[in-house]
């Protein structure tokens, strides 16, 4: 679940009814922070390496840094969520990712809840709109959920 970062003395609500989930235009934002700067040194690293000398000096730079900028993507958005419950764009936007019953969901639930994202994209993109009908502002990935399983929340 995606929460919102609020500091409150109070227990971690769990009872299903009254978590209230992040909204869509704080989840796109949060997924766009996570990935677009790692995808834009990606691909610039992959085009530059293109016009490089194969196996050069100069490639050897550019596929590091696009390697480099892949895991640093890939711990912002799987690892750092399983310590601390939130990523780089998670938290600009306040939202969480967390287990019903509070505690930061684990890397392999992330990495799971990414990929049925992709089924998110696969339906011509009808997954990513679906919080804007749905009255708890689920995804078509918190729909796919076992009940004790994490979703994004406020």
């Amino acid at each position: 679940m995606t929460a919102v970062l609020e500091e409150t003395t109070e227990a971690p609500v769990t009872d299903a009814e009254t978590i209230r989930l992040a909204s869509w235009p704080a989840r796109a934002g949060a997924l766009a922070v996570d990935l677009l700067p790692g995808a834009a040194v990606i691909a610039t690293m992959v085009l530059l390496a293109a016009t490089a000398p194969l196996r050069g000096r100069l490639w050897w730079v550019f596929v590091g840094v696009a390697a480099v900028a892949f895991v640093a993507t890939i711990v912002n958005r799987w690892v750092l969520p399983s310590l601390t419950g939130w990523s780089l764009g998670r938290a600009l936007f306040g939202i969480r990712v967390v287990t019903r019953s509070g505690d930061p969901a684990g890397s392999a639930r992330l990495l799971l809840r990414d990929l049925a994202h992709l089924l998110d994209t696969a339906g011509l993109f009808v997954g990513w709109l679906w919080p804007l009908w749905d009255n708890r502002n689920r995804t078509f990935a918190d729909l796919l959920r076992p009940r004790e399983d994490n979703a994004d929340r406020l």
